[in-house]
């Protein structure tokens, strides 16, 4: 598809495996909500399962990883991200698509992860991927359209 952006570099003698992802970007006043691995930041969200729209992946991961429900407002968009994951000693080309979503009262649930408020001002440095970045930069800028 030709609305996707692109990140990272792709290299043609690395093989990729193919990861379908969805994250929420959940804005407060002057910050978004992040999660912490391994030092640095992500958005909520993660991997989706064979055959799993990406509504649902955002839901169900955001639920695993927050212990909290979130409210999808719009889509905002998808990007591919190019990365190497060393830990599992793989490549990854991520197809994610991202959410701009608010975090529900009420239920709290165990959490996989605590997450933190990054400031606006700290996003470029903060993420591990790029396409997050993007994804923060849409919503805080006004490029998708507002429900």
């Amino acid at each position: 598809m030709t609305d996707l952006k692109c990140f990272g570099s792709f290299d043609p003698r690395l093989r990729y495996k193919k990861r379908r992802a969805a994250y929420a970007v959940i804005l407060t006043h002057c910050s978004v909500v992040a999660i912490k691995v391994r030092n640095k930041y992500w958005l909520p969200g993660g991997g989706s399962r064979d055959g799993e729209a990406a509504a649902d992946t955002v839901l169900r991961e955001v639920r695993e990883e927050l212990g909290r429900d979130v409210r999808l407002i719009e889509e905002i968009g998808r990007a591919i991200q190019y990365f190497h994951a060393s830990e599992e000693n793989c490549s990854y080309e991520m197809e994610a698509t991202f959410f701009r979503a608010e975090l529900v009262e009420g239920r709290k649930e165990p959490a996989e992860y605590e997450f933190s408020y990054i400031p606006l001002s700290c996003v470029t440095t903060a993420f591990f991927h790029q396409c997050h970045e993007w994804a923060i930069e849409q919503v805080t800028t006004g490029a998708t359209r507002f429900t």
